[in-house]
């Protein structure tokens, strides 16, 4: 089947889709992903090229060409398969190269995101930049991949981790250039289970997208899914390098603050919650030129000693 079969297919079995309508009680999708492993990532603004906060099929194919992929099938792929709205978060930790990309992908019914799920977990463990897997097993419905992007001083490592639960397969997607994240991939899909719930969508409301008349409308060859699909595992590439190479542009520097500390010293204000000064200083606080202590307004405190990741 050529690709303009495969096109007008899709546009059939789009029609025969049913439209999903969301209740006034849908759930909030933003707060169904999990937070990071540490109050060091800042959330990513928005871009062409960066995808955080709601989306829809069309904008998710958008953002798919604006990295550089083929995105030209992909929201009617995602439609077929119940496709309702979608959430994205991404973030990038201080003084790292260290990203955090996370995704939930809502969908009419458990059939529709089990399909995607499916799919993705294919197309990851055959594409050309799969490393090996991540185990994942105490996490019900994963799997996990580390797959390396690049090479010489532009490589780094992606580490994957989908979950498919309910109604909606989740995505925790980390990166560096330098760091081996396998356990921290591990810890954050198991924070994004544990945060999930159940379903997005109520099962009394569920509705199969995969009716009979979408499969009698058209038949997709699995190798065109996979290849289909396969840009959902491997964005991750495209978007850890762009923010990546944002990371290492000049910036300029931070006003230093003079931090708000607790009478005792033993902690400053953070604006939301007090933090302890002794392990966790204020980023924006002034540093000794050998980056060794830092300024909390009356005297230098000693730097702590580095936190281990994960």
């Amino acid at each position: 089947m050529n690709r303009a079969k495969v096109a007008a297919a899709l546009a059939i079995a789009w029609i025969a889709i049913p439209t999903i309508v969301l209740g006034e009680s849908a759930v909030d999708l933003r707060y169904v992903l999990a937070y990071p492993p540490t109050s060091e990532y800042i959330e990513a603004p928005p871009a062409p090229d960066i995808l955080d906060g709601p989306f829809t099929a069309q904008q998710y194919a958008d953002y798919v060409s604006a990295i550089g992929e083929d995105g030209s099938h992909l929201a009617t792929y995602l439609r077929v398969y119940g496709f309702v709205r979608g959430y994205a978060r991404t973030w990038v930790e201080r003084g790292t190269h260290r990203v955090l990309i996370e995704r939930v992908f809502e969908h009419s019914s458990g059939t529709g995101a089990g399909a995607l799920f499916n799919a993705v977990n294919r197309s990851t463990s055959a594409a050309k930049q799969y490393q090996g897997a991540i185990d994942t097993a105490p996490i019900p419905d994963s799997f996990g991949a580390k797959l390396d992007e690049g090479s010489g001083a532009t490589l780094f490592h992606d580490y994957v981790g989908v979950l498919l639960k309910g109604n909606d397969v989740y995505e925790a997607l980390m990166g560096s250039d330098t760091d081996d994240l396998t356990s921290a991939l591990q810890l954050q899909v198991h924070a994004l289970f544990e945060t999930a719930p159940p379903e997005t969508i109520p099962k009394s409301q569920w509705t199969n997208p995969l009716t009979a008349a979408v499969t009698n409308s058209f038949r997709v060859p699995s190798s065109f899914i996979v290849v289909g699909f396969v840009v959902l595992a491997l964005v991750l590439g495209a978007v850890l390098l762009i923010l990546l190479l944002a990371l290492r542009r000049p910036k300029a520097g931070l006003a230093p603050m003079i931090p708000n500390m607790s009478p005792d010293g033993a902690y400053w204000w953070d604006g939301q919650r007090w933090r302890e000064a002794s392990s966790d200083p204020p980023n924006s606080a002034s540093r000794s030129a050998d980056g060794a202590y830092w300024w909390d307004g009356s005297s230098w405190r000693l730097m702590p000693a580095p936190r281990p990741f994960g």
